[in-house]
């Protein structure tokens, strides 16, 4: 909810109040015909392009994404995010998942309304004031219902013109309540002719069969809800006069003469007491005495038939204007606006999407890889769960493709400045999708891809360490058998992440030994080394790491808000899940270092040791709702990291 959205829904509403105040006087042109529906139209009408355009506010919680690539193949250790959320990956700089720097929303108009930025503290200070005027006056109505009702309970039952009603001091004549709605009459009513008793009991009675007391609140409820748009002010005006409108006609069907009910009405104007609640009064005087007595009095109105025209397109066009009204879309502020990559699904890109990974941490901007910018940033970053859901889950990606500045700006112009992301659908890949850009950046497997064969491995690691290098035939079969060999050395390489680690950044170092003993300038070498030192492994993972990604996979990160995607776990017993978590790693790394070569055999055993760790870890946990919840992700954990052979 921000202001864009009010000034909009205000806007709008106005709208429609004009168009229901054109199609009012159309109506009033033939008796008999209900007044109020037009003004309680209106009203749902504003009500429900307001919720349209509402756009939930994505909550905070989240974890912070992190992902390292062991190789180019998709063996790699990675902090699981939480479910259907992609984490980003580089071998240089974390990206994070994001969408332009305001966000869009939805709406019936493909148009926009101009940017506006809007301060955070005049954002928070709108909203602080649309909560105090909610709750003022709903606290106003509730000290008025309840004095009200107090008042009630000193009021006699008493019988005028064959109708039960109460009988008060001086409030009245009105109808009191909604689910139940009782006439109170005050006692100079009593004091009236029987004519005139009669028009006042008619009427009130008119209002409880037509169950006017129950439009008129929710007219309060729209204008409790959304205190600041004056559009929903002036459309219960209207329908509070609109409905003692229609009400005077069918008294006056009931046989009452015109003139004498006038002056009953004025006798009331000047002597009634009402109520600000959802009733209705017979005398209401923001009803409009001299507007009632003219509907009452006014003659056969003359061309007819061309003021319905013409009032029926005026209407019309206020709606058409209000339909075409600009969505709301509003600038963020400086605080809230960083630099996101571009995002691309399948190829398409999608600057609707909000930012899945927000920055939290200062951001440092490369200035100098002119004349576009990159981010360098290794700070903490917040998943919105909201935003996750828009994304391609963990069951759809197949893989993720970070391309940084300047090469990005290169490929999708200047909306790519600070890098793009590029995510992969099975779907995608497997009716044939072609990988964009291929050769550049980083890319991340999730899940084998259906469609991408061992050689198409090869080519992309090719284009991307000999980008701008050209090889003869000869020597680019060579590379190619080079890195297609590589490949099949890593793929080979089983084993606890800690463990090959090393052996998988030796053999990256061997293969480029090789490839760059291929080239023959120093101009070449010296491009083949760049394209080489940014795509290689580095910073390998400690015993640390891997038990802070481990126990941030089931109990959340440092700093991260309870969600439905961590278990909750006492402080207390969070030293002991962390031993439990590094002994068992200790004892993969030993299983491992007694039959290296027989890691797959060991499948079993492995799967005993998973399972106690499981079992020693639940038992710190307490509450059946966190039981559960603990259960479905070591379960789910069990299956990433244990497939069988």
């Amino acid at each position: 909810m921000t202001p864009a959205w009010m000034l909009s829904t205000a806007l709008v509403t106005l709208l429609l109040v004009a168009s229901a105040f054109v199609l009012a006087r159309v109506v009033a042109l033939y008796r008999g015909i209900p007044l109020r529906w037009v003004w309680t139209l209106a009203i749902l009408a504003s009500v429900a392009v307001a919720l349209v355009w509402l756009a939930p506010v994505p909550p905070r919680s989240g974890v912070r994404a992190r992902a390292t690539i062991l190789g180019p193949d998709t063996a790699r250790m990675t902090r699981l995010p939480a479910e259907g959320a992609i984490a980003s990956a580089s071998t240089r700089t974390p990206m994070p998942v994001a969408a332009p720097p305001h966000a869009r929303w939805l709406g019936i108009s493909p148009l926009r309304m101009p940017t506006i930025a809007v301060s955070p503290a005049l954002g928070a200070a709108m909203h602080t004031a649309w909560i105090v005027m909610s709750i003022s006056l709903a606290l106003l109505l509730a000290v008025a219902s309840l004095r009200l009702r107090r008042e009630r309970s000193r009021w006699g039952a008493h019988d005028v013109a064959g109708v039960p009603v109460l009988i008060s001091v001086d409030f009245g004549p009105a109808l009191v309540g909604v689910v139940r709605p009782r006439i109170v009459l005050p006692q100079w009513v009593l004091t009236l002719d029987d004519s005139a008793r009669r028009a006042i009991v008619i009427h009130e009675s008119e209002h409880r069969e037509a169950h006017d007391p129950a439009l008129m609140l929710v007219g309060l409820i729209a204008v409790v809800a959304m205190p600041w748009n004056p559009g929903l002010w002036l459309s219960l005006r209207g329908l509070r006069r609109a409905i003692e409108l229609d009400c005077d006609e069918r008294v006056v069907r009931h046989g009452i003469e015109g003139g004498e009910y006038a002056r009953v009405l004025l006798h009331a104007w000047k002597t009634a007491r009402g109520s600000w609640l959802a009733s209705t009064a017979f005398a209401e005087r923001a009803s409009g005495l001299g507007v009632r007595v003219e509907h009452l009095m006014r003659p056969e109105p003359r061309s007819r038939a061309m003021r319905t025209v013409l009032g029926t397109g005026i209407a019309a066009a206020f709606v058409v204007v209000a339909s075409v009204t600009p969505t709301p879309q509003f600038a963020q502020s400086p605080a809230v606006t960083r630099p996101y990559p571009l995002v691309l699904i399948d190829g398409v890109r999608r600057p609707d999407l909000p930012p899945l990974l927000r920055f939290t941490g200062p951001v440092k901007i490369d200035t100098l890889t002119t004349p576009t910018y990159r981010i360098v940033y290794r700070g903490p970053q917040r998943v919105d769960t909201a935003a996750r859901k828009l994304y391609p889950s963990m069951e759809d990606g197949t893989m993720m493709q970070t391309i940084d500045a300047p090469a990005s700006v290169a490929h999708f112009g200047p909306a790519a400045r600070y890098g793009a992301v590029l995510y992969y659908t099975r779907k995608y890949r497997e009716a044939g999708g072609s990988i964009i850009a291929s050769g550049e950046g980083n890319m991340t497997v999730r899940k084998a891809d259906p469609s991408m064969p061992a050689s198409e491995m090869t080519g992309i690691i090719y284009r991307n360490l000999f980008n701008g290098i050209t090889l003869a035939a000869d020597r680019e079969a060579q590379a190619r058998s080079i890195i297609e060999a590589s490949n099949a050395r890593q793929n080979s390489l089983k084993g606890p992440g800690l463990a090959i680690w090393p052996l998988r950044v030796a053999t990256v170092t061997e293969r480029d030994a090789q490839l760059r003993a291929l080239l023959t300038t120093n101009a070449d070498r010296a491009r083949f080394d760049q394209r080489s030192n940014e795509s290689r492994p580095r910073g390998g993972p400690s015993i640390e790491d891997v038990v802070n990604s481990e126990y941030g996979n089931l109990f959340g990160y440092p700093n991260e808000e309870p969600s439905q995607y961590r278990v909750v776990l006492a402080t207390d017993k969070r030293e002991s899940a962390r031993a439990i978590i590094r002994t068992h790693i200790n004892d993969e790394l030993a299983l491992y270092s007694r039959s290296p070569g027989g890691w797959t055999d060991s499948y079993d055993q492995r799967v005993a040791m998973r399972t106690k760790r499981d079992a020693d870890l639940r038992a710190l946990v307490t509450g059946d709702g966190e039981l559960g919840k603990f259960d479905r992700l070591a379960t789910r954990l069990r299956e990433l990291a244990l497939k069988k052979p």
